[in-house]
């Protein structure tokens, strides 16, 4: 075997080993980007609950609250004033 296909043998290889090398970096990229992106689903869905469940409580407060104005209003107390028609 000459020199020159020795030398293009070895060429050959190494253009192989360096494609083969690329291809799998390209592959482990796009394996974290899909990671990364389920996180940050994840990451929004939890954010998405947290903000229904603070919706809920603040929802729950005022429906408290407008009972005890109707309440109060049924016994005969101003709730704006605290004030009782009695005074």
């Amino acid at each position: 075997m000459s020199s020159d296909a020795f030398e293009l043998l070895v060429f050959f290889f190494m253009c192989i080993w360096m494609i083969s090398t690329i291809y799998e970096q390209i592959k482990t990229g796009i394996n974290d980007y899909h990671k990364s992106k389920e996180k940050i689903e994840k990451r929004n869905n939890e954010l998405a609950r947290q903000r229904e469940m603070e919706k809920r409580k603040i929802l729950e407060e005022l429906r408290a609250k407008d009972l005890y104005r109707k309440l109060y209003r049924q016994i005969g107390i101003d709730p704006d004033t605290d004030s009782s028609p009695n005074k």
